[in-house]
């Protein structure tokens, strides 16, 4: 006869034969921990009295006063007794008096029939503590306890659990109780002799649940809580098994009507047609037990029972459902036939085909995306141009786009599995057995897996399924992709870096996953879903730095973390435009570094622990996490997903043609472009080449500048009017080296490619010639621009300025100081790439002024050592703007600096230039605006400083300019006279000596309150211009919209502005009528950044969003009558923008 350790032993090889490591550790957990020790008491009648003891103070008691107090004060045994599981000399004295042992058997009897769901009678601990002595005479050895071990004592274990079973109350049911009963049961099961009552009495638990098992799903779906009742009902029924085999052994097989009958009732299980995904999952846990570990099945008297039942329950589920997949499965894998002869094939090919039966293949191949028959080939196309944006921001922040383990490897090209809906994803377990990483843990909303190069997910309905979208699953789960290809070495989890028993790294590769899922062509924004847990802290407080590098799950839960992580990548990336992006940096290097891998994780938690016990560092991040929060409240956030461009229809655009464009907005040398055969439903281009930049200020400062270099291309190209089609185009840049002095980058263009096309007749470009301000003082700053220049089939080649006093400049938009008070007209001639040019003009005012004179704004010292690296001071700009700001330190070695931000849009401005141990630099700053000066050092030794910041003014006070108002009714109809009212203008130093009025359909007006009637319908934009006595001007904007009759009934009409001060408005409105509700937004321009997203008011529940048509952002709904709503209007820029807002 096998001893209980031989059996565990045994049972443990089966164990990792053929279960995951995950679901071994979950069986081993159940093994050695009884259930009684997850479970709080219910509700015990008495008050515990003493909360810590022992056996040695247990085997002081008599035993009255033992049972006694096991029923009254032992709430949890493992708590309660510390030395419980030691099987240690006190518990050996303990249990080596059988009279004592006696004792608790009999007190269980007792207590069996008071036992009730409600209370459970102090049954649960006398079960534990009876039950643990046989765990201490199979732990110990000690001959004392040999009477434990015999067979009669085991026998007499399956009698003592009949009479629990024996109370009517007990089953597999929905309450705590229950649990934790049957728990206790399953565990003592271990040490049972089967007798025949014993089994009977479990085969009625059995019945009992299967008659019941409906019930239990049915509530599961109401409460849409599959993870909770029914999951736990379906453990319980699987722990009873479990313990039966481990008791098995004592039994002869094929000997017992009573082994019959419990397997009869455990195999009907098998026969219920009920296909939710949970049924799933307990009929493949089922038939290992039944069919493979220890052969359950081979215990009936019928040798043939197994295989007919098998085949049975097969043919007795539908085709497809998941039920039938593991019986055929498990026919398959075991006999290779049905009981009639019949063969049975793998059924796991033809179910691919079933719930899988799209495939599409992007990039030669590089990308293919498996998935459901209900999924839209749209949102395959949105999936694909997604992940176009991640990789274009990854590929910036990693730096590299070589494979960190080289090719041959199964990353090499990237595989998505996409199921139809979460139930299918769920019930995907049937793949469970295969190796290529199609199985998945169906609690997540989706899982990469690095040994296979691939990721599963499901489509989803939000807020149903999931608060994610799924294209932002899609984006999270590509950059677990591109980080395990191209940052960290060897397999996720495999190594001691990336070791989940360890969760060193778990906070990188969330972050950086929910960080980059924001990404757009041009940035990474803030994501609305991420930053509203933000909102309820589950600490009460934001957690620190170090809180969230070395996360307690016992504290909080794994995603509270998962949020701080996020915040955590925003904060390094985003803070004080990027003054921590160099710590990002650095872990790159070091995660990316050629050591070994235990050298590896050193440094890593080496650096970790660094900024954990930085202070500076902690009390920047408690500052980003406030800003964060403000910028949420204001509506400043919004769910990132890729815009209707990528699917609209371009026309066709040459390659040759493409290059020169790019080539117009970013020099490169080296270029190479060439087509991809993408996909069934476009091909794209690539484009490759070198930049030189114009010297170096290290990697941190020239990937910066890189940053806003090709954004800037990014962003002329689409606003060109060129070609619609770089609206798709996306760019990244990877390699930083120093070249002659000269930083360089290989730099990379990517976007949709619509074939060659002819070219047609050249247009001439046009040129738009601005400048600020265009009345100022001699030696005043003026700034030029070009930015509304523009060639409408092609591109720009040169722009020459003419500032009429003898110099020129060549620059797009240049910056000039006029030396001599006088008008200067001003030119601006643009030539396009087939020769044609066109001028335009603006005119200068410059004063004379008087000697400037120095105010100190300024003056500060203090001290920076390894504990404060920073400190920020705040001034405002005086006078004329022109600052001086002069940094000394002891000596030209010492590692400092300073910054200094425009407070109002966190933009870095200037930086110290050295000279000695001077650091200075002086720069025309806004008069009247907030900046902070940031004295940082990188180095740990202490460096004293002293800080002085001054201010030019002028002795000739400069004109202030007039201010523009105007007022008149916003809805009107066709030919209806509308009175325009100028009143409110003013000029606070003089007078407005003119008005112009521009109505928006071609026609003006010079009257200061003119009468004007529109003789067509549609939505125009009316300006007011006025100047005063100096020359100088203002203008103001706002819309008016113009009906062909009495207009629908109107919800909700108004006017608006968004600027830096308010990027966010709400309103209001309850659905009237039918429920069918246009909104329109109207702004002043196509590219505006504006949008609104209506909610449920009451619930918060996201309903629809705005589709945009040129300047008009608008969308029609259902909506239910009666049930207010929300409209959320933001922008995601600090620029003015006007617009009317229409309900109707």
């Amino acid at each position: 006869m096998m001893t209980k350790f031989k059996i565990r032993r045994y049972f443990m090889k089966l164990l990792k034969k053929h279960l995951s490591k995950t679901t071994i550790l979950i069986l081993i957990l159940c093994l050695f921990i009884p259930g009684v020790n997850s479970f709080a008491a219910e509700e015990k009648k008495v008050v515990k009295i003493s909360a810590i003891t022992t056996f040695s103070d247990l085997e002081r008691m008599s035993n009255a006063q033992l049972i006694d107090f096991i029923i009254n004060d032992i709430q949890n045994t493992d708590e309660d007794i510390t030395d419980f599981r030691a099987a240690g000399a006190d518990a050996v004295s303990f249990y080596s008096d059988s009279n004592r042992h006696q004792a608790l058997r009999d007190a269980i009897i007792d207590q069996s029939y008071a036992w009730r769901s409600s209370n459970d009678a102090g049954l649960v601990a006398l079960l534990d503590v009876y039950s643990q002595g046989f765990g201490t005479a199979y732990a110990s050895n000690d001959r004392s306890l040999d009477y434990i071990l015999d067979l009669d004592y085991a026998t007499d274990m399956a009698g003592l659990l009949s009479a629990v079973l024996n109370n009517t109350n007990v089953k597999l049911g929905e309450s705590e109780g229950d649990h934790r009963l049957i728990t206790e049961i399953r565990y003592s099961t271990e040490y049972a002799n089967p007798t025949t009552n014993f089994l009977y009495d479990l085969g009625d638990i059995f019945r009992d649940y299967m008659n019941n098992v409906d019930y239990y799903t049915d509530i599961a779906v109401i409460y849409s809580d599959e993870e909770a009742l029914l999951k736990d009902s379906q453990e319980l029924f699987l722990d009873l098994i479990d313990g039966i085999n481990q008791a098995v052994s004592y039994f002869e097989p094929g000997e017992s009507s009573a082994m019959d009958y419990m397997l009869e009732q455990i195999s009907s299980y098998l026969f219920n047609t009920n296909d939710h995904w949970q049924f799933a999952y307990l009929t493949r846990t089922l038939l290992w037990y039944l069919e493979d570990v220890n052969w359950l099945f081979g215990n009936h008297q019928d040798n043939n029972y197994g295989h007919q039942t098998l085949t049975d329950a097969r043919n007795a589920q539908s085709q497809w459902t998941w039920k039938r997949y593991y019986l055929e499965y498990f026919l398959h894998d075991v006999y290779g036939q049905d009981v009639y002869g019949n063969r049975v094939s793998d059924p796991t090919p033809d179910y691919m085909d079933r719930f899988l039966p799209e495939e599409y293949v992007f990039d030669n191949g590089e990308i293919t995306i498996i998935a459901g028959g209900d999924i839209s080939q749209e949102k395959i196309q949105r999936s694909y141009w997604a992940i176009k944006e991640v990789q274009s921001q990854f590929f910036r922040l990693a730096g590299t786009f070589s494979a960190v383990d080289g090719s041959g490897n199964p990353d090499d090209t990237l595989t998505a599995v996409v199921f139809n809906n979460r139930h299918e994803y769920q019930a995907n377990w049937f793949f469970t057995h295969s190796t290529d990483g199609y199985n998945s843990r169906v609690g997540s909303g989706g899982i990469y897996y690095d040994f296979a190069g691939r990721f599963n997910s499901y489509d989803r309905v939000v807020p149903t399924d999931s608060a994610l979208e799924f294209e932002e699953l899609f984006r999270h789960e590509f950059t677990h992709y591109l980080a395990g290809k191209y940052l960290v070495p060897g397999l996720n989890g495999e190594t001691p870096l990336t070791d989940y028993d360890n969760d060193y790294f778990t906070w990188f590769s969330e972050g950086i996953a929910e960080h980059l899922a924001g990404s757009t062509r041009i940035a990474v924004e803030g994501r609305e879903t991420q930053f509203a847990e933000i909102e309820n802290p589950p600490l009460g407080r934001f957690f620190t730095v170090d809180e969230i590098l070395h996360p307690d799950f016992e504290v909080a839960d794994f995603f509270d973390y998962y949020d701080y992580y996020y915040a955590f990548f925003d904060f390094l990336t985003k803070f004080n435009n990027g003054e921590y992006l160099y710590v990002l940096n650095d872990l790159i290097d070091i995660i990316t570094a050629n050591v070994n891998e235990n050298t590896r994780l050193q440094n890593f938690l080496d650096y970790v622990d660094s900024l954990s016990n930085n202070t500076t560092f902690n009390r920047d991040f408690q500052n980003h996490l406030d800003d964060i929060l403000d910028a949420y409240q204001r509506g400043e956030y919004r769910t990132v997903l890729v815009p209707d461009d990528y699917l609209e229809d371009h026309v066709e655009r040459s390659l040759e043609t493409i290059q020169n464009d790019i080539a117009n907005e970013i020099n490169l040398s080296g270029v190479n472009i060439t087509t991809d055969d993408t996909s069934r439903f476009f091909d794209t281009f690539t484009l490759t080449g070198t930049y030189r930049g114009n010297g170096t200020n290290g990697q941190a400062d020239d990937v910066n500048d890189m940053n806003t270099i090709i954004n800037n291309a990014l962003i002329d190209l689409e606003n060109s009017n060129l070609w619609s089609g770089y609206s798709t185009v996306t760019a990244y840049f990877v390699n930083h080296r120093t070249v002659g002095g000269d930083y360089q980058f290989d730099v990379v263009f990517h976007g949709l490619y619509t074939g060659e096309g002819t070219p047609p007749d050249n247009i001439p470009p046009v040129a738009n010639a601005t400048a600020t301000p265009t009345t100022v003082d001699v030696d005043q700053s003026v700034s030029f621009n070009s930015d509304g220049s523009s060639d409408s089939d092609g591109t720009i080649v040169s722009y020459e300025w003419n500032f009429d006093d003898g110099m020129t400049s060549s620059l797009t938009n240049p910056t000039h100081t006029f030396s001599t008070a006088g008008t200067y007209n001003v030119s601006l001639t643009v030539t396009d790439d087939q020769g044609a040019t066109n001028t335009d003009r603006v005119t200068i005012t410059v004063n004379d002024v008087g000697e400037p004179q120095t105010e100190i704004i300024l003056d500060v010292s203090g001290t920076l050592d390894n504990q404060n690296t920073r400190d920020s001071y705040v001034f405002t700009a005086q006078g004329s703007g022109t600052t001086t700001i002069t940094l000394t330190a002891p000596s030209a070695n010492d590692q400092i600096n300073w910054t200094l931000t425009d407070i109002s849009t966190s933009t870095r401005v200037a930086r110290g230039v050295q000279n000695g141990n001077v650091f200075e630099g002086t720069h025309d700053l806004t008069p009247g605006t907030e900046y902070r000066v940031s004295v940082s050092t990188r180095d740990t030794a202490t460096i004293p400083y002293s800080l002085i910041v001054t201010s030019e003014s002028s002795t000739t006070p400069t004109n202030e300019l007039p201010i523009a108002q105007m007022n008149f009714p916003t809805n009107v109809l066709v030919n209806e006279t509308v009175n325009f009212s100028s009143d409110g203008s003013n000029d606070p130093d003089g007078i407005v000596v003119s008005y112009d009025w521009n109505f928006g359909d071609g026609n003006s007006s010079t009257e200061a309150n003119p009468a004007y009637s529109y003789t067509a319908t549609g939505t125009y934009t009316v300006r007011l211009t006025v100047t005063d006595d100096q020359g100088d001007t203002d203008t103001t904007a706002s819309i008016i919209t113009v009906g062909d009759t009495t207009p629908p009934d109107v919800i909700l009409d108004e006017n608006g502005t968004l600027d830096s001060t308010n990027t966010g408005v709400y309103y209001y409105f309850t659905a009237e009528g039918d429920g069918t509700t246009t909104i329109t937004l109207t702004a002043s321009s196509a590219t505006d950044a504006i949008t609104w997203v209506l909610y449920e008011a009451n619930t918060g529940v996201r309903v629809d969003w705005a589709s945009q048509n040129g300047n008009v952002h608008e969308r029609t709904m259902n909506l239910s009558p009666g049930t207010l709503y929300e409209i959320s209007v933001y922008t995601w820029e600090n620029l003015q923008i006007d617009y009317h807002l229409l309900v109707e």
